[in-house]
């Protein structure tokens, strides 16, 4: 069995409502083309997919970038908007939900592994490392951002942008009006000479 296959055939395996809705496409296939990999499958009877031989047409083409795999599993709302998507709209949609919605239970397949509690405390501890992580780059991009602007100055607050743009703004004003008192004052000194 080839790899993508199996990675999702185990992943509707977790989630039998997944299994149902392909299902209802039982025999329809798809084309999954991210360049220069490609590979289509077919959707069987039980709900699961398996690798075909290209058929020439197929009932959805899904083409994406080869980048945008490692997107699909980290962020597949994301990454389904650079995707396109073409022939039968219901089957496309079907698809569609799954890639935004499937989503591995690591949790279960380590329990068989080690047992339920150890895998429960490994998952709370990697959830909690993954936690510590994104804190800790939030963490530095601030701090970082505070030494360009404040340290070290090499960026500027917003704030003071806005606030520079609006003195800017206040000073070509003042010179408009400073300009046309003066044009003012020239006519009248010219209109006074003129008598």
């Amino acid at each position: 069995m080839q790899p993508l296959p199996a990675i999702i055939n185990h992943l509707l395996s977790q989630h039998g409502w997944a299994r149902d809705k392909l299902m209802a496409h039982a025999g329809k296939s798809v084309r999954v083309d991210a360049m220069p990999l490609a590979i289509t499958l077919l959707v069987s009877a039980s709900g699961e997919v398996e690798a075909i031989p290209d058929p020439g047409k197929t009932d959805v083409a899904f083409k994406l970038s080869l980048a945008q795999l490692p997107l699909m599993l980290v962020d597949p709302e994301r990454a389904l908007k650079s995707v396109h998507l073409t022939g039968d709209a219901e089957f496309a949609q079907t698809l569609g939900t799954l890639m935004r919605e499937l989503r591995w239970d690591a949790e279960e397949d380590l329990s068989r592994l080690i047992g339920d509690v150890p895998a429960h405390r490994a998952m709370q501890g990697a959830r909690a490392f993954s936690a510590w992580g994104r804190d800790a780059a939030q963490r530095l991009a601030g701090n970082s951002a505070a030494f360009l602007v404040d340290e070290e100055p090499m960026l500027v607050r917003q704030r003071m942008v806005e606030q520079f743009a609006d003195e800017v703004a206040a000073a070509r004003d003042a010179c408009a009006r400073l300009e046309k008192h003066i044009e003012l004052l020239e006519a009248r000194k010219k209109a006074a000479s003129g008598r």
